[in-house]
């Protein structure tokens, strides 16, 4: 479960992170008397390398299953595999060497307060963030020819039907 959580954690900081940059970075609860919340936003850096630390986490953890068999994939729907640790992870990395986060100029130019603190984007063009993303997505590639339990459901004809079903 706890590794399961660390997924959740980092699914729900990266449907924010692709809209709004770097986030506050929670890494405890807070008890309701603490009369401050006051959280400061990180980097896009270093939320991403958050989310990545979470998912890494739970991906090298026994507790997570590659995927599911058919018989347990009934009573497991909704639950986390390493695979879709795995998955994030790239989907992650990929998001954030995109030119939205990753370029030589920030969308607005580079002049609000918030790129100047790399708040919305790494600042600059940094190649190596694709090399991550690759790796990512090799390691994800090898380990899903090792163990299976993944395929594209193909269409059954060339209809626009047949597409929008195996896409399902």
């Amino acid at each position: 479960l706890v590794a399961e959580a660390k997924c959740l954690i980092a699914s729900t900081y990266f449907n924010m992170f692709r809209h709004y940059g770097g986030l506050p970075i929670i890494t405890g609860s807070f008890s309701g008397l603490d009369g401050s919340y006051n959280l400061p936003r990180a980097s896009v850096e270093n939320t991403v390398k958050f989310m990545v630390g979470l998912l890494d986490d739970a991906s090298k953890t026994s507790s997570l299953p590659w995927s599911f068999t058919s018989d347990e994939a009934t009573s497991e729907v909704g639950h986390w595999t390493k695979a879709g640790a795995m998955a994030l992870k790239c989907k992650i990395l990929q998001f954030a060497a995109s030119p939205l986060f990753n370029d030589t100029k920030g969308y607005y130019g580079g002049s609000t307060e918030a790129e100047k603190d790399s708040l919305v984007w790494y600042g600059g063009y940094r190649a190596e963030l694709w090399a991550q993303c690759k790796q990512a997505c090799a390691d994800f590639f090898t380990q899903l020819n090792a163990n299976g339990g993944y395929a594209l459901t193909q269409p059954s004809a060339k209809t626009q039907e047949a597409y929008r079903y195996a896409d399902r």
